[in-house]
C-alpha cells in the first residue's frame, strides 16, 4: 500500500467503514442501520415467545461478566417470564452457572447452549422481550432485529461495536468507565487467563439491573 487512512479511535465501525468507503471512492455514503432481512424471520422450534434471553458467553473468558454477578442479578429477578441461555458449546461452563442460578430462583429457564443454529438463534431471539449478555454477536442481532437488548461493555474496543450511533432499538449498555478504555484489550493489569478484565468485572449489578427493569416495564406499558 502507498496511503494510510487515519480515522480517531472511538468511532462505530459504520461510521469508520462510511468514512473508508468515502476516501476510495468519493461519494458520501448515508449510514443505514443493520437489520436482518425477512429469510430470517420464520419460526424455530426452540423459539418461545416473549422470554428473556440470556448471553453469557464472549468468544473470551476475559470479556465475560463475572458468573458471581449473573447470581446476583438473576437471584433479584422479579418478572414471569421464561429464561432462555444461549451461546456456543464453548460456553457451556458459564451457561450451566447460570442455568443453576436460574434454577435456585424456581424460574422457567431453558439451557440452549451449543444447541442452536444460527438461524435457529436468529429466531429465538426474534421472540425474545429483552436480550442480555456481553458484548457479543446475539447484542447485534438483537439489534439487527429491532429486539430491545443490553451490552454488558468492557473498554478494550468501547465505541467500535458498541453503543450504537443514535437509533432506536440500539442496545443500552452497561459499562464501568476507566481510563485505559480503547487498549484493544492488550490490558494493563496481570490477569489470571481464566480472569476477567477490570473493564468487565467492575461493571455493576445495579446498573445492569436497571436497565433490564426499564426495559420490561416499557415492554408492559
Amino acid at each position: 500500500y502507498q496511503t494510510l487512512f487515519f480515522v480517531d479511535r472511538g468511532h462505530h465501525s459504520l461510521v469508520v467503514n462510511s468514512e473508508f468507503s468515502k476516501y476510495l471512492t468519493g461519494v458520501k455514503l448515508n449510514l443505514k442501520y443493520p437489520f436482518l432481512r425477512e429469510i430470517f424471520l420464520g419460526e424455530s422450534e426452540k423459539s418461545i415467545k416473549n422470554a428473556v434471553v440470556i448471553a453469557p458467553g464472549a468468544g473470551d473468558i476475559r470479556r465475560v461478566w463475572p458468573v458471581a454477578k449473573w447470581d446476583e442479578l438473576l437471584g433479584h429477578a422479579q418478572c414471569n417470564v421464561p429464561f432462555i441461555i444461549v451461546g456456543s458449546s464453548a460456553d457451556k461452563e458459564v451457561g450451566d452457572h447460570v442455568m443453576q442460578a436460574l434454577k435456585r430462583t424456581g424460574k422457567v429457564a431453558y439451557n440452549l447452549v451449543g444447541t442452536t443454529s444460527l438461524i435457529d438463534l436468529i429466531r429465538i431471539i426474534k421472540n425474545a422481550t429483552v436480550v442480555i449478555g456481553n458484548e457479543s454477536a446475539p447484542i447485534h442481532i438483537a439489534a439487527g432485529l429491532g429486539v430491545p437488548s443490553i451490552s454488558i461493555t468492557g473498554g478494550g474496543h468501547f465505541g467500535a461495536f458498541v453503543p450504537y450511533p443514535p437509533v432506536e432499538s440500539a442496545p443500552l449498555v452497561a459499562y464501568k468507565s476507566m481510563a485505559c478504555f480503547n487498549c484493544n484489550w492488550m490490558c494493563r493489569y496481570n490477569l489470571a487467563s481464566n480472569e476477567s478484565y477490570p473493564c468487565v468485572s467492575q461493571i455493576e449489578v445495579a446498573d445492569v439491573g436497571n436497565l433490564v427493569t426499564s426495559i420490561l416495564e416499557n415492554s408492559q406499558g
